[in-house]
């Protein structure tokens, strides 16, 4: 009862503060309940696109595929740093340049609206079938095992599993559409808050656990013992090896932290570029540090479940609540049910947001004769997120049936849906030429080659597949751009929305962030922890510090001249440029 008290009383929390400090912001305006007002700052960006990305899905996943394989999967937390740079340097400041509400507004603008209706239905589709339904579902089997509720309802677990994504799917639809981003991005102050602590406990209970009553002597057995469970840079064999970083890996990462309208969402609504891009920098420093809260726990779980002869009857997506229930003390589960409960609800709601303003901004409100005010846009966005959430529970359960982890079935399905529009959205920014049919055909190409894929080259890596149609795709595109290019050559135009004051240190935190990672595959491979740490891995590891700050500030300095031309038009203040106009170069 103690768990289930404590539960009940910080989600109630959680809720009333949401609710609380998001008040004032005026739900019944676009701007307002869809963007928060443009008026989110650093601190509430980083942790909102963490939370909007870190979820049950990727604690049960993570720790899941590292207990059945090794560290392989660390790339896409490490790649997504290095993908976050490139979105605060480049992406984000063209973004409010522009002003946009959706991500797909710059695709009807660059191509037509073909291109953005076909885009905007990928997406809902995508996340109507595979994301919302993954983030209903993880958090559902992390709090059913926490909860014991099948034993208590005495129900099979399938239905418990059932009863939980429900709960899910009212308490999201009243975050996020009852709210607005503003309450969601508030609330996940807290959630992050309570998400971290949680994390770190049940790592540090953990190590306790495994060391029998010494957390020492638990890390040691960990870095010391089944080395070859740390290895990073894995095997053609693994789930995912070091080289698929370079192709599906990147291009999902890039998609998610440069293009997704659920993580960019944040961002775009940032009060000015300088909170913007300090926002997506500080999320990238949390996301690189995910696989210490996310992998660890399978490293754990492998030597605790050896110890104590622990057989799964399930998959491995049991895992992770099962070390939970195993290592941590029965009155700080509730908390850690709460935390969890808090990061499921997070990332749900503010998927259903970003799928509330897709659909009324870019499908409804086109439609309608006459154009429609902000309150029925509003309205029937709210409308058509019930819809939409109703489906994703449905699908939900059904997910306990797949084969495989389900974080590599969540990628293997992105492949089929984001990658289409990372290649229209890239295409668009690099080349001013593609005309608008290119890009409908170089999407479809993609989609079509992936499927033929999987029968022609039934051994090959997804990840390989997603990263060979890309190629495929992208080369069709420029080249339809030389024989058949746009007539009008694209420029973008300031909306002047917020204000362009870029932030002072970004280049000196990216030479941080990129630092990070290299360290993390220097320590976790043969050179470091699998091969046993020598006296030369310090000296690599020396070398890959000093390698990532010379590269960043090498990058800086290239793009000095078109930073010029950016911001041409903008003072001294402070020490920072504050733009009075920005223009595109």
């Amino acid at each position: 009862m103690l768990t289930v008290g404590i539960f009940v009383v910080a989600t109630a929390f959680v809720l009333l503060f949401a609710w609380y400090t998001s008040r004032d912001v005026d739900k019944d305006d676009k701007s307002g309940f869809f963007l928060g007002g443009r008026s989110l700052t650093a601190g509430v960006i980083a942790i909102g696109l963490l939370l909007s990305n870190t979820s049950a899905t990727h604690f049960v996943g993570f720790a899941g595929d590292t207990w059945w394989g090794n560290l392989s999967t660390i790339g896409f937390d490490l790649v997504s740093g290095l993908c976050i740079v490139v979105s605060a340097l480049y992406l984000i400041p063209r973004y409010l340049k522009q002003g946009v509400t959706t991500m797909h507004d710059f695709l009807e603008q660059r191509y037509d609206r073909q291109t953005k209706s076909l885009a905007t239905w990928i997406i809902i589709f995508a996340y109507m079938a595979n994301m919302l339904p993954i983030t209903l579902y993880s958090g559902s089997v992390v709090l059913v095992q926490l909860f014991h509720i099948d034993q208590v309802l005495g129900v099979d677990f399938i239905v418990a599993i059932i009863l939980c994504v429900v709960c899910i799917a009212i308490f999201g639809c009243i975050y996020a559409l009852y709210g607005g981003l503003k309450m969601v991005a508030t609330a996940d102050i807290i959630n992050g808050a309570m998400l971290l602590i949680g994390g770190a406990l049940v790592v540090i209970f953990g190590f306790k656990y495994l060391g029998d009553g010494e957390i020492v002597s638990g890390v040691t057995q960990v870095f010391t013992q089944h080395t070859e469970k740390l290895n990073a840079i894995g095997s053609p064999t693994d789930i995912n090896p070091w080289a698929t970083n370079l192709t599906g890996v990147f291009l999902l990462c890039m998609y998610f932290w440069g293009m997704d309208q659920a993580i960019l969402q944040r961002a775009v609504s940032a009060k000015n570029l300088k909170h913007g891009q300090k926002g997506l920098l500080w999320a990238g420093f949390l996301k690189v540090l995910d696989p210490l809260l996310l992998m660890i726990p399978g490293l754990i779980a492998y030597q605790v479940f050896a110890k104590e002869g622990i057989m799964l009857d399930g998959s491995r997506d049991l895992v992770y609540s099962t070390l939970v229930n195993i290592v941590m003390p029965k009155p700080l589960l509730g908390l850690f049910a709460a935390a969890m409960f808090g990061a499921v609800l997070s990332t749900f709601s503010g998927l259903l947001n970003s799928q509330t303003t897709l659909i009324a901004v870019n499908v409804i409100a086109p439609r309608k004769k006459g154009g429609m005010d902000d309150g029925q846009l509003v309205s029937v966005g709210k409308k058509c997120g019930v819809v939409i959430a109703i489906v994703a529970a449905i699908i939900a359960p059904i997910l306990y049936y797949t084969p495989s982890g389900i974080f590599s079935y969540l990628q293997m399905i992105n492949g089929f849906t984001n990658v289409p529009i990372l290649i229209m959205l890239g295409v668009g920014y690099l080349n001013k030429r593609v005309p608008a049919f290119a890009a409908k055909m170089g999407a479809f190409i993609h989609i079509i080659g992936y499927l033929l894929s999987f029968v022609l080259y039934p051994n090959m890596n997804y990840l390989h597949r997603i990263g060979i149609n890309f190629v495929i795709a992208v080369v069709f595109m420029l080249i339809m751009g030389v024989l058949r290019p746009k007539e009008d050559v694209f420029e973008l135009k300031n909306a002047h929305v917020v204000k362009m004051v870029p932030w002072k240190y970004r280049y000196e935190f990216s030479a941080f962030l990129v630092a990070i990672v290299v360290s993390f595959y220097i320590l976790c491979s043969p050179l470091g922890f699998v091969g046993g740490l020598t006296s030369m891995t310090w000296v690599y590891l020396a070398v890959g510090i000093v390698a990532s700050v010379v590269l960043m500030m090498v990058v800086k300095k290239l793009c000095a001249k078109s930073e010029a031309v950016f911001y041409a038009d903008c003072e001294e203040e402070e020490g920072a440029p504050v733009c009075k106009t920005a223009v595109m170069d």
